[in-house]
């Protein structure tokens, strides 16, 4: 059986007794000084599958990612002004705060009234809004150690920080939309292919449109290639369906999947583009899944092989691209999340209580004291939760 234990991350309960009483009360007062920006209530609603719980935000400052860096096994919470929170744990207790540090090097750097998305390698943070921007906070790679300066490589200011911002040729015009970032997982060493994309909506091509509109004006989903301190246009595309979920492929370069719902009944579709030498992104493959009743959530597994449907009426579907073939079942929560694993070996589903339940690939159940992880004082909804 599994054991999981869950934790409320900003609360003093955490910080660690085995480190000395200065440390813990420099923990104590930054934890303060976070939850103060939050304006955070005691209740919790949000959660990660690791059992790690996030506050309610009440107003000031917002959570607008949370990031595991696995380069300094540390939490990253980036809030709505630029701050970005670390948070250390003891290497035998992951329930307990041994360091934390408020990097305030982006305040005042970064747009932050309209930030969309936020994404993260070792050696970058980018970040998208509703207009037509792009922020590409970049940094020395650092290598950790257990040295007593350890606890300063990490910080931006001691690192050779970048703030660039650029101007995306993109065709929205004065339109505010939520433009989303997926970077490429595996880059070659030299430069890092990027996706912009929104829905599509409005962006169609309509009896009124110019005889000069092109295929690049209805586009919603543009190809980058960031090199060194460039952003470069490699190829765009128009994807006039509800993309539910979008993912570089990890086997094939300059090659996107999606899965894509075009409104037909019982249906979904997963697809494959192909970055051409021209810059269109050719469909290549296409595959409909059939489904009983509507759509919750569509993820990816993490080699890129299957596809977990969340339905409704406590169904869930698993596709398997390479076999084409899809396997449905019933589960006892009324689910509206799930989450894949690290290391592909199991998937999460949970209700709206915060109560979980986990499955592996081959549709088991896996034994767990589930009762544990149910969130029964949370004042409001489940609102997210993800593998740190």
């Amino acid at each position: 059986m599994l054991h999981l234990n869950s934790f409320n991350v900003l609360n003093n309960n955490c910080v660690c007794k085995s480190i000395n009483k200065n440390a813990q009360r420099k923990v104590e007062k930054r934890l303060k000084e976070l939850n103060d920006l939050l304006g955070c209530a005691k209740k919790l609603t949000s959660s990660s599958a690791s059992s790690l719980h996030l506050p309610v935000v009440v107003n000031n400052e917002k959570i607008i990612a949370t990031h595991w860096n696995t380069n300094f096994d540390a939490l990253n919470i980036i809030l709505s002004n630029g701050l970005i929170a670390w948070l250390f744990f003891d290497s035998f207790d992951y329930t307990s705060l041994t360091y934390v540090y408020l990097d305030k090097y982006l305040i005042g750097k970064i747009q932050t009234a309209h930030i969309v998305d936020v994404v993260f390698d070792r050696s970058k943070i980018l970040f998208s809004y509703t207009n037509s921007k792009l922020t590409c906070v970049e940094f020395n790679e650092v290598k950790p150690s257990h040295t007593s300066k350890f606890k300063k490589s990490f910080k931006l200011n001691s690192r050779n920080v970048k703030v660039l911002e650029f101007d995306l040729e993109l065709n929205c015009g004065v339109r505010r939309v939520e433009q989303h970032l997926i970077l490429d997982k595996y880059p070659n060493e030299e430069e890092t292919l990027l996706c912009v994309w929104w829905q599509n909506g409005s962006n169609t091509l309509c009896p009124w449109s110019s005889p000069l509109t092109s295929s690049r004006d209805l586009a919603n989903v543009f190809i980058y290639n960031i090199f060194q301190d460039s952003l470069e246009l490699v190829g765009f595309q128009s994807i006039p369906t509800d993309i539910l979920k979008i993912s570089f492929s990890k086997t094939k370069p300059c090659r996107l999947l999606t899965i894509e719902n075009e409104q037909k009944p019982n249906s979904l579709t997963f697809k494959e583009y192909q970055l051409s030498d021209s810059g269109m992104l050719n469909l290549i493959t296409c595959s409909y899944i059939a489904i009983p009743c509507p759509c919750l959530k569509v993820e990816f597994n993490l080699s890129l092989d299957k596809v977990l449907i969340l339905c409704e009426e406590k169904t869930i579907i698993l596709f398997n691209i390479h076999r084409n073939t899809v396997s449905l079942f019933k589960v006892p929560i009324n689910a509206i999340k799930i989450v894949t694993n690290p290391l592909d070996s199991f998937f999460i589903i949970a209700d709206n209580s915060g109560q979980i339940m986990m499955y592996d690939y081959g549709l088991h159940v896996m034994s767990a004291n589930y009762d544990n992880l149910c969130m029964r004082d949370a004042p409001n909804n489940l609102s997210s939760i993800e593998f740190l």
